[in-house]
């Protein structure tokens, strides 16, 4: 019987184990990309259009990041003009909410 106690306590460890990571699914892990037409996140082939890249400032081009964030229709406030004559097609519009 002191057997089955340690095989489903360790049983038991292994599943939490599984499980805790996956509870936090709202951090997600996106590659910067800055061109001259803005600030843009990676995910999964996926570029997304930061509207307050102001809050990515410090990362470059390239850096790997765990971010959440909401998605938006429009990106309100002023925005800036044609910086340059690339278009760089995008999935959606993000305003990021939390950098980690």
């Amino acid at each position: 019987m002191n057997n089955m106690k340690r095989i489903s306590l360790f049983s038991y460890l292994i599943l939490c184990f599984c499980i805790f990571p996956a509870c936090n699914k709202d951090k997600i892990s996106v590659e910067v990309i800055k061109d001259c037409t803005g600030v843009y996140l990676r995910e999964n082939g996926l570029d997304r259009f930061v509207c307050n890249d102001y809050i990515l400032d410090s990362y470059e081009s390239g850096s790997h990041i765990k971010v959440k964030y909401d998605v938006l229709e429009l990106c309100f406030g002023l925005e800036e003009g044609v910086a340059c004559m690339m278009v760089h097609q995008y999935y959606e519009r993000i305003e990021i909410t939390k950098v980690y």
